[in-house]
C-alpha cells in the first residue's frame, strides 16, 4: 500500500493513499448494487454469497485507515490504524523519539549484503521507515519495495526528522537500478 504525504502549518500527515479507498468504495458499489438488484429480481441470497464476500472485502478496504500525524506545535506523534469505527490510536511524544531511521534491506533474504535480482518476487530490494524511541523500540512506519517507493518514503522520513528535530540516519544510498527506457530518456533530453 502507497502512502501520501500531506504538509500544512499546524500538522504533517502520512497516510495511505485515497486511490486506493476509492477503489474499494467502486468494487462496493458495483458488487453490492448488483447482488441487490439480484434480489429483487427474485434470486436466492445463496447465490450471492461470492459477490456478498467481495463486498464485505471491499467497505473493510474503503474503511480502513492507517494514518502518522504530527502536530507541529506539540510535536506529538499520533499513530491511527485499522477499520474506522473500530480503529486505534496510539501516541508518541516527541520527547520520547530518539532518531528517525531508514535501512534497506532484500526481501527473502538473512544476508544483509544480498543483492537486489530482477526477476521474481522473491529478492526484492525494500525501505523500511522506522521511528526509534529512547528505550531503543523500533516502531515501524512503512515497509515498501523500493522501486514502488521511488524516495517517497526517504523523503517522509526527513520530514519526519525535521518536523520533529531528531536525527535522521539512513544506512545507504538508493541502489536501485531503475529501468530507464528510451521515453524517459527522450523526456531528459528537450
Amino acid at each position: 500500500m502507497k502512502y501520501h504525504l500531506k504538509n500544512t502549518k499546524e500538522k504533517l500527515i502520512y497516510r495511505n493513499s485515497l486511490f486506493s479507498r476509492c477503489v474499494s468504495l467502486l468494487f462496493l458499489i458495483f458488487f453490492l448494487g448488483g447482488s441487490i438488484d439480484a434480489l429483487f429480481r427474485g434470486d436466492k441470497i445463496s447465490s450471492l454469497t461470492i459477490p456478498l464476500l467481495i463486498s464485505l472485502i471491499a467497505l473493510i478496504g474503503t474503511l480502513y485507515i492507517d494514518r502518522w500525524t504530527i502536530n507541529k506545535k506539540s510535536l506529538e506523534v499520533k499513530y491511527e490504524f485499522g477499520v474506522i469505527p473500530f480503529k486505534t490510536i496510539k501516541k508518541i511524544d516527541g520527547n520520547e523519539i530518539k532518531k528517525i531511521e531508514i535501512t534497506h534491506f532484500v526481501k527473502g533474504s538473512f544476508d544483509e549484503n544480498a543483492e537486489y535480482k530482477r526477476k521474481g518476487r522473491a529478492y526484492r530490494a525494500q525501505v523500511r521507515f522506522s521511528i526509534i524511541l529512547n528505550n531503543d523500540e523500533k516502531v515501524d512506519v512503512e515497509v515498501i519495495d523500493e522501486k514502488k517507493s521511488g524516495g517517497t518514503c526517504e523523503q517522509a522520513a526527513l520530514l519526519f526528522s525535521t518536523e520533529l528535530n531528531v536525527p535522521f540516519t539512513k544506512d545507504r544510498e538508493r541502489d536501485l537500478d531503475l529501468d530507464v527506457g528510451l521515453r524517459d530518456i527522450n523526456k531528459f533530453r528537450n
